[in-house]
C-alpha cells in the first residue's frame, strides 16, 4: 500500500484533515486511524504525518497515521522577503465549500497576480481568512509554484475589557463592541496574551479576532494591554461595556448625619 505524506490542517473532537505532500487537497482521519505509536489527542497543527489511503463506502480517508520529525516535508522557500499587500478571492476550503481546498490571494500592487495558498502558508494556523480579508504576504516557492507565503492578517486592533477569567482554566472573556455599535463578548485563553502579561478583570485590552478550526468559533487572539485603569470591578466592567451612561465613582467622605449630629438622618 502506497504511503502518503502531509501536514495536520485541521483538528476537532475526534476527527481532523491532513493536507497532502503537494498542498493541493485535503484528506480526512479519524483519531482512531492513528498508528498506536501515538496520542492523536496531542496532535497539533502544522504536524508533519505519513499515511495511507483507504476508500469504505464511496469515501477516501487516511488510516494508519504516523508522527514524521519535523523538516521531513519540503515547506515553501521564500524568494522575496518584502510583504505585499493583498486581498483573499477565495478562502481555503474549510471556509469554502464549494470543492477547492486551497485559497487564492489576490496582490493588491498587481490585480493581474494571483497567488494559491494553504494551511501551511500561514504565519499563525489559528487564524483562518474569509473572502474579501486584506492581508500581507511574502513570495514563496514550493517546487516549481509560486505561492503567498508568512500570510498575515491586515485587520485592525479591537478594543475591549476584560469581563472575567478563569485563572485555574487559564482563559477568559472580553467584552467589546462590533462595528454596528453591538456589546458582545468573545472567549480568550491565556496562551494568546501576548509576551506573558497578566491580565484582571477590568483592564482595557486590544486584540483580533481569530477563528478556531477546532472550535468552529471565533475567539480572541494577540491580547495586550491597551492603557491603565486595571481591576475595575465587575459591575463597573458591565456598565462600560453596555450602553448605559457613563459610570461614575463616588469617595464617600464621611457617613450620613442630620443636621445636629444626631445620626437619625435629616429631617423632611
Amino acid at each position: 500500500m502506497t504511503t502518503n505524506r502531509g501536514l495536520v490542517a485541521t483538528l476537532r473532537d475526534g476527527f481532523g484533515f491532513i493536507e497532502c505532500e503537494d498542498r493541493s487537497c485535503e484528506v480526512f482521519f479519524s483519531f482512531s486511524a492513528c498508528h498506536s505509536d501515538i496520542n492523536p489527542h496531542t496532535l497539533q497543527l502544522l504536524d508533519e504525518v505519513e499515511f495511507q489511503l483507504i476508500t469504505k463506502a464511496g469515501k477516501t480517508s487516511a488510516s494508519n497515521v504516523k508522527l514524521l520529525p519535523a523538516g521531513t516535508i519540503s515547506h515553501e522557500q521564500i524568494i522575496n522577503s518584502v510583504y505585499q499587500d493583498g486581498i483573499v478571492l477565495r478562502p481555503m476550503k474549510s471556509l469554502d465549500k464549494k470543492g477547492y481546498y486551497e485559497g487564492i490571494i489576490q496582490s493588491t500592487n498587481n490585480p493581474d497576480q494571483h497567488y494559491l495558498y494553504s494551511i501551511s502558508s500561514l504565519a499563525d494556523p489559528l487564524v483562518a481568512f474569509q473572502g474579501g480579508d486584506t492581508v500581507k504576504f511574502k513570495m514563496g516557492l514550493l517546487a516549481i509554484q509560486q505561492r503567498a507565503v508568512d500570510v498575515v492578517s491586515s485587520r485592525q486592533y479591537l478594543n475591549g475589557i476584560i469581563e472575567s477569567v478563569k485563572s485555574k482554566e487559564r482563559y477568559g472573556f472580553i467584552s467589546y463592541k462590533d462595528e454596528g455599535g453591538v456589546s458582545r463578548s468573545v472567549f480568550f485563553h491565556m496562551s494568546n496574551v501576548e509576551h506573558g502579561q497578566e491580565v484582571a478583570v477590568g483592564d482595557q485590552v486590544k486584540f483580533q479576532l481569530s477563528f478556531s478550526q477546532r472550535a468552529q468559533k471565533y475567539s480572541a487572539s494577540h491580547v495586550s494591554h491597551f492603557q491603565g485603569n486595571r481591576n475595575k470591578p465587575g459591575w463597573l466592567v458591565r456598565r462600560e461595556s453596555s450602553n448605559l451612561l457613563p459610570a461614575v465613582e463616588f469617595c464617600i467622605t464621611r457617613q450620613p448625619h442630620g443636621p445636629d449630629s444626631s445620626g437619625k438622618g435629616f429631617n423632611q
